[in-house]
């Protein structure tokens, strides 16, 4: 009979303890699936924002809208689109990602609280937890004592101009040696209105002085001057190749925004580097260094955006130099490249590299380099010297310097003058009456 009684008194507590759990939250942690109508999509958004998981203590996610409406869930371990569910196993929200969902149900106990009960799901889904949102005051945080805390105060310091405050959480928080760049990045803006950019260079010279972490090092090497910085990036590239933001860095240094007068060479690095950054995103090598990864969905559509117009240069590249002949005294042989060049060198079989010299033109203060070539020959009717030009079929090399002053070549093009006249001879105006045209025809050796 005491044993009876006692469970009976334990059964009333575990009720009453179950009654006050559910009391203080608005929805319950398990329900019966959420109707659409209910939730519908466009409440998605109030998901937007910056959370910390609170139990289990630590977990850092980001929801951000896309440009198209897309939700993403982002974290230091995964990326993914979240929806309403259909209900499955009593879900109200799905994470979905490639080749795994995720089914949770989730209840907000205010807009600055929730809850995520993980209904279904593989072993890559995040566990259940309770989150708080951060950055949902202008209210500095009285006693930090965890990192986004001191992140938070610093933003909030700063932006209310109390710059020493700022500093002093900055600081705070990078004693935590967290890998994530945008504060690094954002700290450095700060510096250089305050400092000056030789003050934030300084600055962070002495942070790696202190701790030689790689991230550290990274936002170093943004502050060095463009020549050093390119080099810098390049060697911390060797050294880290599945660090996706450096990649992103050196694709910049390259782009038509940062070099101004982009080379055919310029486009193509900027071509290459964006290719291994975006590969590394998806690898999961890039967003992971973010806490605020709706920048890092910038760069990512910025990335994307620049790719689209890059990729054309793969027929530009196979078309990056042709050659067209004038029948004369020999033969006159044209130079076609597809960017400006500062001086052009050729070579014929057995001899060495020449250059064709330079017009009496200037451009942007630059002379204009001849962009033709003589080939000593007998042509039909022309005259000339040396071999007959109809037997000339042979490869030309063709070298020469980019406006930035890069040696690109030697490229190897077939030159074939029959075929050349051929096009030649396409190009000759219908002038005259039938007779004179074919007079012509036949003066240029159309007709052989």
């Amino acid at each position: 009979m005491f044993f009876y009684e006692y469970i009976k008194k334990i059964e009333f507590y575990n009720s009453f303890y179950l009654l006050l759990f559910f009391l203080n939250f608005n929805q319950p942690l398990y329900s019966q699936p959420v109707n659409q109508s209910t939730l519908p999509v466009n409440n998605l958004s109030k998901f937007t924002g910056n959370w910390m998981s609170s139990n289990p203590p630590g977990q850092y996610i980001t929801f951000y809208q896309t440009n198209n409406g897309q939700i993403i869930y982002s974290s230091a371990t995964l990326q993914a689109e979240i929806k309403i569910s259909d209900g499955d196993n009593g879900s109200n929200i799905k994470i979905m990602g490639s080749g795994f969902n995720c089914y949770y149900y989730n209840g907000f106990v205010s807009n600055k609280e929730m809850i995520w009960d993980l209904r279904k799901g593989d072993n890559v889904c995040p566990p259940s937890a309770n989150f708080k949102k951060v950055d949902t005051s202008n209210e500095i945080v009285e006693n930090p004592t965890q990192a986004h805390e001191y992140y938070f105060n610093a933003k909030l310091y700063e932006i209310k101009g109390d710059y020493g405050n700022a500093r002093k959480n900055y600081n705070q928080f990078f004693k935590f040696s967290l890998n994530y760049i945008d504060p690094y990045l954002r700290y450095q803006l700060f510096l250089k209105v305050q400092e000056g950019s030789d003050g934030a260079r300084e600055i962070f010279n002495e942070m790696y002085y202190r701790n030689k972490n790689y991230i550290i090092e990274y936002a170093r090497i943004l502050l060095l001057s463009p020549n050093d910085r390119l080099l810098a990036l390049k060697d911390f590239s060797k050294r880290n190749p599945d660090f996706g933001p450096v990649w992103y860095a050196i694709s910049q240094e390259y782009s038509l925004e940062k070099k101004g007068t982009q080379t055919l060479g310029d486009k193509q690095e900027e071509l290459a580097a964006l290719n291994l950054f975006l590969n590394l995103n998806k690898q999961g090598k890039f967003v992971k260094y973010f806490l605020d990864q709706s920048l890092a969905a910038t760069w990512i559509e910025d990335a994307e955006r620049r790719i689209k117009i890059l990729n054309s240069l793969n027929e530009a590249v196979t078309n990056q130099i042709t050659l067209s002949t004038t029948p004369s005294a020999g033969a006159m042989v044209a130079v076609n490249i597809s960017e400006e060049v500062r001086e052009i060198y050729y070579k014929l079989p057995g001899g060495n590299f020449q250059s064709t010299g330079y017009s009496n033109y200037f451009q942007n203060g630059i002379r204009v380099p001849n962009n033709f070539f003589q080939i000593n020959c007998t042509t039909y009717n022309l005259g000339g010297s040396g071999p007959s030009c109809y037997s000339l079929n042979f490869q030309i090399e063709i070298m020469y310097k980019d406006m930035s002053n890069n040696s690109r070549g030697p490229f190897k093009v077939n030159y074939n003058f029959r075929e050349q006249i051929k096009q030649f001879c396409k190009t000759l105006p219908k002038i005259g009456s039938i007779q004179e045209q074919s007079m012509m025809l036949q003066q240029f050796g159309c007709n052989i």
